[in-house]
């Protein structure tokens, strides 16, 4: 068994305390900001008349195409 004082066992315990909030606010700042990216929101999906497809739009172009259909009647959101 290995022997560990009082001192040591509340050192490690302090080292937990501060370590593990802090890896967790490390990753929450680091998660917020990678997922920034890959986030879908509504303003950039469009819905075509024709088919029913809903497809994202590509903020670029003023003028879209439906994908499946190839059709320029698309309901831009508004």
């Amino acid at each position: 068994m290995i022997g560990v004082t009082f001192e040591q066992m509340l050192l490690i315990y302090m080292a937990l305390i501060f370590l593990i909030p802090g890896v967790s606010l490390v990753l929450q700042v680091l998660g917020s900001n990678y997922n920034k990216i890959w986030r879908m929101s509504e303003d950039r999906l469009a819905r075509c008349r024709d088919c029913n497809v809903t497809f994202l739009l590509t903020r670029q172009h003023s003028v879209t195409r439906c994908p499946w259909c190839n059709s320029l009647r698309v309901n831009y959101p508004k």
